[in-house]
This record gives C-alpha cells, structure tokens and sequence, in this order.
C-alpha cells in the first residue's frame, strides 16, 4: 500500500478509441461534445487535486476512422481534428503536445491503398492467411514498403507528439546487418521506444502496433506481431527500479492476434503494465505466471463509441507509487453518463466507496522519496515543471483485501491466473 505522502514514480492520462470523423453527422456533433467534456472533466480532475498530475497521455489506438481518407464535415480533416482534441486535453492537464504517446489502431490504417493497389492487397491476403510470414515481409524493402505506407498519414500525425526511437529490430535475416531503415520505418508506424527519468527509477513506453494486418471486419484471428518485433520490444528483463509500460491498440487476448500467446508471454518478462483499447469497454486485470511473472493490463473504453452502441465513452488517470512492499498501480476509471451528458466516476471498475482502485506490482522496488519531475531522457523537447501535489485520496484498509477475484487461464503450456480488477 502506498504512503500518502509519497510523489508518484509516473503517472499518465489514458484513452483510447477517439475515432475523428467517424458516422453521420449527428454522431460526428455528439463525439465533439463528448471529447469537450472529456477535457473538462479530466482539466478539473487535475486542478483540484483529485488525481495526480499526469507526466503523459496515452493514447492506444483508433485516433482518426479512416486512417484520414475520408473528409466530412464537421470534421474535413481527421488527424487535424485529433491533433486538435488531444492539443487541448494536454494542455488541460499541464502538458504539452510533446507528452503524447500513441499508437496506431486498425481505423488508423488506410485501407485506400490496398483498394488502390492490388500488390498491398495481394501481400495482406498471404500474411493474414500465414501463407508468408510478416517476419519475412518486413526483411524485404519492397515488401516493407507497401505494407508501411497504410500508415502514412498516422506517421504524419505522430511526428507531431512525442520524440520517441526505433526499436532494435536486429537484421533484415539471419547473419545479415541491422537494418536503421526499417527500424525507423516501424517508429513512424507505431513501433517505439521511449525512456524517461522518473522520480526515483527510470520509466520505459513500448509502442506495438498491432493493427500493421488490419484490412477489414474481419481482422479477427488474422493480425500478428511477428517475432522481429517481439524480440525487439523486450530483449532483456526491467532493471529493479525500472517500470517499462507497453502499448498496443488490441488486447492480447480473445483471440484478436494469431500469436497473441506468445506477445503476451514476453510482456510478461519484459514490461510491468500493458495499455490497450478496441473494445470499447474499460477494464483491468493482473496476469500471474510461475516464476514471479505478472503482467497488468488497462484496457481503455472508448473515447467517443460507435454510433448504436451504449454509451458507455470513457478514459482514466493512473499512477504507480512505491509501497511497503513492491510498488502500486492506483487507477482513476472515469465513464460517461447518459444521464447526466458528463463523465463521472467509474462504479463497476473502484470499490465500493472509493475513486480509485489498486493493483500491486509485485517485481517493481521503488524507494519513497520525493524528487524532480518525470523528464525525458536526452531530448530537448522540455515542458514546465510540475506542481507537486501530495493528497491524491485516502486508501480504504476495507478495500484492499477486496481487490481482485480470481479464474484460471491456460496459455501454451504454462498456467496463467487471472486476477480481475473489477472490484465490484
């Protein structure tokens, strides 16, 4: 359990799902509505000391409908309209543009170009099939090319955020040179890494896109990863007093990746928490695996949903303290009420009484102390320092023996506990 009076190592803003430009014209006029109230509700958050001051937003995915095809007022630019938005939201929670972090989701990729090209359709047909492996795709420039440039104008729109780095994606073969150009290719298309100096340890953003296959409805069971980039995210374990976070717009679960398993196997090793999105339901669960592996996952609810759906738009606000122990993820859940026309706190994903919920990282030592603000390492990309803030709400002894229920999951051949966070 964390001490009130201890600074947070990280702390961020996470949405997902915002979906610029998406539906007829009504719902395009609700999602504005929807995203000013969004920046309202989490700007009041911060400035009343209800949450921490986040370091950074994330974003996992599905910012623009079309990947910025489609121009339809009132939204005749999509990434425009998200750049935007997302402008707005940091600078209501004391950041600027350069502290946005986000990858691409299967709406991000423009699916013009393969209608356009039948060489793009040609190459997503065999690599969802698994008639040719993606590993093999991305070793190839011409092959690499195609597939990347469904993502241009994403990459046109990250430029704009956060300064991130290639991850290592080793040679284009085996016994072959590593190639800089892919592995800078793949930054531009959602594949990063970002490190940070946090206070008291060191933090770690992992960018994954897992949309690279996403063609159309029928995406599920047919997206990959790939080992190349497996390899690439997680080569060695977290030091002891490093947090490594990893985002991806899907879930490593329910069957949406062919070897979701096995990413999720290495997150495992590699990263202490996972942030995703696409399902448009809020959720957080802790992944346990013989050994002293876990793995926490966030899954965001949408920013603004489809039309005809419940509405049930969300975001929330994390923060991970040390503890007595090990260290702690709280969670702020925050969800829209159709009621109301605001979002609120989010009662089916807290305890009964209480803002905010708490998941133990159990392989993450972090001494309490107080020390400068989260700043990115070497970059010349600086934003103000913050204010420090020490009450973000008081822990309920009542609700910490309730925080998780548990099932079993089997996955390859090891046993998996799933420990849900939902705290009813």
């Amino acid at each position: 359990m964390p001490r009130a009076d201890n600074e947070p190592l990280f702390s961020f803003l996470h949405v997902s799902d915002l979906h610029a430009g998406h539906g007829d014209d009504s719902h395009r006029w609700d999602q504005a509505m929807v995203v000013d109230r969004l920046v309202e509700d989490a700007g009041r958050l911060v400035a009343q000391g209800k949450v921490p001051r986040p370091d950074a937003v994330i974003l996992t995915g599905d910012i623009a409908f079309s990947g910025g095809c489609l121009a339809r007022p009132p939204v005749t630019d999509e990434y425009a309209a998200a750049r935007a938005a997302l402008g707005r939201l940091a600078e209501a929670v004391g950041l600027s543009p350069a502290r946005i972090y986000c990858v691409p989701g299967n709406h991000d990729a423009q699916r013009k170009v393969e209608r356009d090209d039948v060489d793009v359709m040609r190459l997503l047909r065999l690599l969802r099939s698994g008639e040719e492996p993606l590993d093999t795709a991305l070793g190839r420039s011409g092959d690499r090319d195609r597939l990347l440039r469904r993502f241009a104008n994403y990459g046109g729109f990250a430029s704009g955020l956060a300064a991130v780095q290639p991850l290592g994606t080793g040679p284009a073969r085996p016994g072959e040179p590593a190639s800089d150009e892919t592995a800078a290719l793949l930054a531009r298309a959602g594949c990063f890494s970002a490190t940070l100096s946090g206070r008291g340890g060191r933090v770690r953003i992992l960018g994954l896109n897992t949309a690279l296959l996403a063609a159309d409805e029928q995406d599920h069971g047919r997206l990959r990863l790939g080992k190349r980039l497996m390899a690439a995210a997680c080569p060695t374990p977290p030091a002891a007093d490093e947090l490594v976070l990893a985002l991806t717009h899907h879930p490593l679960s329910d069957g949406w990746l062919v070897d979701e398993r096995e990413a999720l196997a290495l997150l495992a090793q590699g990263a202490h928490v996972h942030l995703c999105g696409h399902v448009h339901e809020a959720d957080a669960a802790l992944l346990a695996r013989g050994g002293g592996r876990e793995l926490i996952t966030l899954r965001a609810g949408a920013a603004h949903g489809e039309a005809g759906e419940i509405e049930s738009h969300g975001y929330a606000f994390a923060a991970v303290f040390p503890g007595d122990e090990s260290a702690v993820l709280r969670l702020w859940p925050r969800r829209w009420s159709s009621r109301h026309r605001d979002f609120r706190h989010d009662v089916d994903n807290a305890p009964p009484d209480q803002s905010f919920a708490e998941i133990p990282i159990g392989r993450l030592r972090l001494s309490p102390r107080s020390v400068p603000p989260v700043s990115p390492l070497s970059s010349s990309q600086q934003v103000p320092p913050m204010t420090s803030r020490n009450q973000y709400g008081t822990v309920r002894d009542s609700a910490v023996a309730a925080l998780f229920t548990s099932a079993m999951m089997a996955l390859s051949s090891d046993c998996w506990m799933c420990l849900a966070a939902s705290m009813r």
